[in-house]
């Protein structure tokens, strides 16, 4: 089998790169949460994660624990 994983197992000089997810939020207050959730779950290894959540300016609850 070949690809990135077999590479990075196999090559001493392999650097992990980084994996973005990138989450528009469109009203979605109820939906985010466990978005979020799910996402944090899945093994990205050896790569480095990031969820870049973009809130197009539409009003949402400040409260949600994901925004503090």
């Amino acid at each position: 089998m070949c690809g990135l994983y077999t590479d990075a197992r196999t090559n001493r000089n392999f650097k992990p790169g980084l994996i973005s997810i990138i989450a528009p939020c469109y009203n979605e207050e109820e939906s985010i949460q466990r978005f979020l959730e799910e996402v944090s779950r899945v093994d990205y290894a050896p790569y480095r994660n990031e969820v870049i959540v973009v809130n197009d300016a539409v009003p949402i609850d400040p409260e949600l624990y994901w925004m503090k």
